[in-house]
């Protein structure tokens, strides 16, 4: 029930005083405890709903790089069709800190996930104890409201499960990109081969992400277009940004995304360079 919390200097030549966001904060938990009420919570909860689809990250067979393709397949597909696609990259803000412990609860619920369990859970994460320990010194305790633990090998299935509604309901708009009859929309991005289509979506998901208490980051979200490959099919050399909000979104060449560069020439010569910098050769004499 107790958790000590250790911060961390990520630019050790900042000012401390002054700079709170150079902070980042290690938290430190019972690891074996949460290994075992995560394997109690995957034995009893498999998921059947179709948003799943949509989800890359902590699944089985699945991954960082199989979105990537997935994404950059979607693109070729339009582009060759001289169509041009707008994407936008989105960033909450402390994501896992704004879960809404009592509407996941109620998602759990809906689930058919044990009530046994829920009330095991809703009994932890509103019981949960806190301190903080600078240098030597260790803080008084004190309890949260909200957050799944960063770091936690149960947060990531929890958190999953507590955008499941949001992306469903992107993806069921069917405004945006589409294969066949599979909305291409949302992976982990928003896509969509109209200007209006993607404005359309980033409004859509600012409303779904209120709904849960989550923040939408307009300093780290940003927009990328995607030209055709047929030179003479491009509407424009410039498009109007796009808005979160009252926040203009940033339109960029290139972007950075779980260590796979995106750029708006569809090339991976910036991937393939990286890759070959952290490729190490061993020589070993012969004699």
């Amino acid at each position: 029930m107790q958790s000590l919390i250790i911060p961390l200097v990520k630019c050790k030549s900042g000012d401390l005083s002054l700079q709170m966001s150079i902070i980042r904060e290690l938290l430190l938990f019972p690891l074996l405890y949460l290994n075992c009420l995560k394997c109690i919570i995957a034995d009893q909860y498999t998921s059947t709903s179709p948003a799943d689809k949509y989800q890359f990250g902590f699944k089985i067979g699945h991954s960082s790089g199989l979105c990537t393709n997935t994404f950059k397949q979607t693109i070729i597909h339009y582009t060759n069709r001289r169509s041009h696609v707008f994407v936008c990259f989105v960033d909450f803000s402390q994501a896992y800190d704004k879960v809404n412990y009592w509407k996941l609860i109620n998602m759990l619920l809906d689930d058919g996930i044990s009530i046994d369990l829920l009330q095991f859970l809703a009994f932890w994460y509103s019981h949960q104890e806190m301190y903080v320990k600078w240098n030597s010194v260790l803080s008084d305790c004190f309890t949260i409201t909200n957050d799944t633990r960063q770091g936690g090998v149960l947060s990531p299935y929890l958190f999953r499960r507590y955008i499941r509604d949001m992306i469903h309901n992107i993806a069921c708009c069917h405004i945006g990109c589409n294969i066949g009859d599979m909305a291409l929309n949302i992976l982990a991005w928003s896509l969509s081969p109209s200007w209006r289509g993607l404005q359309y979506l980033i409004d859509r998901l600012l409303l779904c992400a209120e709904a849960i208490n989550m923040t939408c980051n307009d300093r780290k979200t940003v927009c990328m277009v995607f030209s055709p490959c047929n030179r003479s099919k491009i509407v424009l050399s410039s498009f109007p940004m796009f808005k979160l909000g009252t926040s203009n979104l940033q339109l960029v060449p290139s972007f950075r995304y779980l260590g796979y560069i995106i750029t708006e020439t569809q090339s991976d010569n910036d991937n393939i360079q990286r890759e070959i910098k952290n490729t190490f050769i061993l020589h070993v004499p012969t004699f």
